[in-house]
């Protein structure tokens, strides 16, 4: 029963957080700055930046996440307030992980660049799997 309400809980915020993606895409996209990576349950991340590449799945395999959020944006841009912060649970040792890994995995300059940059904010939400879940 604790599994069932956790996946439920799992699948809901999951549902919740693609359509403010969806919604939110355009303004993010007309800012001239793409959005890198939204990956449920381990699957590839798709990008509204039009950017596919593995980083996303890898660091997800590295901190052993199942979700992980990355937004790009202008300081101007008010997705801060956005409701999807509210479903997401972060401390700053997880981002500075987050800014760790990808360093090592995006291996091009642009994208390097991209996710250095000091407008760049990590959402990283993890569950705990025990092998009970499995």
């Amino acid at each position: 029963m604790k599994t069932i309400a956790k996946w439920w809980i799992v699948g809901t915020s999951q549902t919740l957080l693609s359509v403010a993606l969806v919604l939110g895409a355009p303004s993010v996209i007309n800012s001239g700055r793409p959005m890198l990576g939204f990956t449920m349950f381990g699957l590839a991340g798709t990008c509204t930046g039009l950017i596919m590449c593995g980083a996303c799945q890898n660091l997800l395999s590295s901190i052993k996440a199942k979700t992980i959020l990355i937004e790009s944006f202008p300081q101007r841009n008010d997705w801060s307030s956005l409701p999807v912060t509210a479903f997401l649970d972060i401390s700053p040792q997880q981002v500075q992980e987050a800014r760790s890994s990808l360093m090592q995995i995006v291996q091009d300059p642009w994208e390097a660049d991209l996710v250095s940059g000091e407008n760049v904010i990590y959402y990283i939400r993890t569950f705990s799997m025990t092998e009970s879940d499995a």
